[in-house]
């Protein structure tokens, strides 16, 4: 089986891959540039059948794109959300069945800012069927 780390790296080369921009797991380093894309894993779970053999596994991550220009973030965001929404197939080494985009929760409360900074943030989930 598959370690659960596997699709965080892939969900980081891809975004890169994507976007041409720097995307940190976890925390955002103060010496990069901007704009920026942080993610974080929210959920991860796996469905077990009453024979102990795995069936679905669900993960969520949120997904932050944080720009000084509100248009040059929203594009980034809405370039993430357009591949990963319905998107199914290899993702580097992960096979995804089916990846699902959402808009952030109402109370979420933006990482990657501080008050100072200026930048505009856009969030969102990312949910993935493996």
């Amino acid at each position: 089986e598959r370690s659960p780390m596997s699709l965080d790296t892939d969900l980081q080369y891809k975004l890169h891959d994507l976007t041409q921009v720097p995307a940190q797991q976890n925390y955002n380093n103060e010496d990069d540039t901007q704009p920026r894309i942080w993610y974080q894993r929210q959920i991860d779970t796996s469905e077990v059948l009453l024979d102990g053999s795995s069936s679905l596994r669900d993960a969520t991550f949120v997904v932050e794109v944080n720009a000084l220009d509100p248009d040059a973030g929203a594009a980034l965001a809405e370039t993430i959300q357009e591949y990963f929404n319905g998107f199914r197939g290899s993702l580097g080494l992960t096979l995804i069945l089916g990846c699902f985009v959402s808009n952030a929760s109402d109370d979420y409360q933006f990482r990657g800012l501080d008050v100072d900074d200026g930048l505009h943030a856009f969030a969102f989930e990312l949910r993935f069927l493996l």
